[in-house]
Order: structure tokens, then sequence, then C-alpha cells
């Protein structure tokens, strides 16, 4: 007999099910947005439910009746324990918010000509890593200094202009520098290069 587990893992034949993170009550930002457009959703009535593609009658009353569940573990940001609001509906909301939700610009950003609106999947300009684009379910597990790395592991030469405390990057640590000039990794050197922290020999 097999036993399938979506949410959790199995552990001595119980269920354990797994966490998900995601925006909370207070949130700024981005956060902020998805968090109340979501709480809009969820807190909506039968009828505005099913005006909804995908949410019939059923669906709708049972989304009603675990309404005061679904607004406790979003205010705490526990989307795990949603009932009756799927991961992919999660998803939905959160694309079809997001979409309408763009149009409210950041004044600041677009009158200033030294920003960079930041597309998916172009390389950032003060790391040199990935604007990557990524599922909600895959954000805790996301890893910017490894998934995001955009360059290779070639060494090249670059001059250190400023003590650099150890970091790391891509599973490699380095150690602590002084000026003078050193070999590592493109990736890193980009990332020192692109911080002002140093230059190309």
């Amino acid at each position: 007999m097999s036993e399938e587990i979506v949410d959790g893992v199995l552990m001595d034949k119980k269920r354990i099910p797994s966490v998900l993170r995601g925006p909370k009550e207070g949130n700024p930002g981005w956060a902020g947005r998805i968090y109340n457009a979501t709480m809009q959703f969820i807190t909506s009535d039968e009828k505005e439910l099913q005006k909804i593609e995908g949410i019939g009658m059923v669906r709708a009353r049972r989304m009603v009746s675990g309404r005061d569940r679904n607004v406790k573990f979003l205010k705490e940001g526990r989307w795990e324990g949603f009932v009756n609001f799927s991961r992919e509906m999660q998803r939905r909301v959160i694309r079809e918010n997001s979409v309408k939700m763009m149009g409210d610009a950041d004044k600041m950003v677009t009158i200033d000509t030294s920003r960079l609106i930041r597309l998916p999947n172009t390389l950032h300009g003060g790391s040199g890593l990935i604007a990557k684009t990524i599922e909600i379910d895959k954000l805790e597990d996301f890893n910017p200094l490894i998934d995001a790395v955009a360059f290779s592991d070639t060494l090249i030469k670059i001059r250190i202009d400023e003590k650099i405390p150890e970091f790391e990057m891509n599973e490699q640590k380095f150690s602590p520098f002084k000026q003078g000039t050193v070999k590592m990794p493109e990736y890193a050197a980009v990332y020192l290069l692109l911080r002002g922290s140093a230059s190309i020999t």
C-alpha cells in the first residue's frame, strides 16, 4: 500500500506538515501588497468568490467556512495552514494581483534616470547575480548566493582595493582580503568589482 505525501513528509507513518512562510500582517512593500490582496480574497463572500473562474458554489462555500482559520494563519504568515485554499490558488492570487499592482509605480524610481527597472532573469548591477523568478513554495529553499550565480568558476585576476571580510558564495568560502592582486572565480570577482571593492588589473 503506497501513500502520497503532497505537502509534508512521512515519518513513523505520521504525516509531518511542511512549513510554508509567506507575507504576514505588517509586512512593508510588495509583501504587504500581496498580504492585503490575499486577505481581500479569503474574506470575500460566496457570491464574490463564485465570480472567479474555477470557483463554483461548493468550493466557495468551503472557503467561506474556513475563513476564520485562513485569516488567522495569514496574519501569522503561516501559509501552510490554509484550508480550502490550495497552493495553486495561492499562486494564482499572487500572480493576478501582482500584474494589477505593477501599475502602481514607485515615483522615485520612475523619475530617477540612473535607476534600472529590474526584469526577470537579468543581472543585478550591484552584485552580478541573476534576478530570478521563483515559485512561492520554493522560496524557503532559495539561496541567491548559490541559485542566482551567473558567472563561471574560471579564475581571473583582480586587484583588491580595500579590506574585505570573509564571505561565502556558491558554496565556497573566501578568506579576508587585504589590498593587493589575487585570483578568484569569475562570479566572486564580478561581485567584488560591482561592489566597488576591487578593480581590474
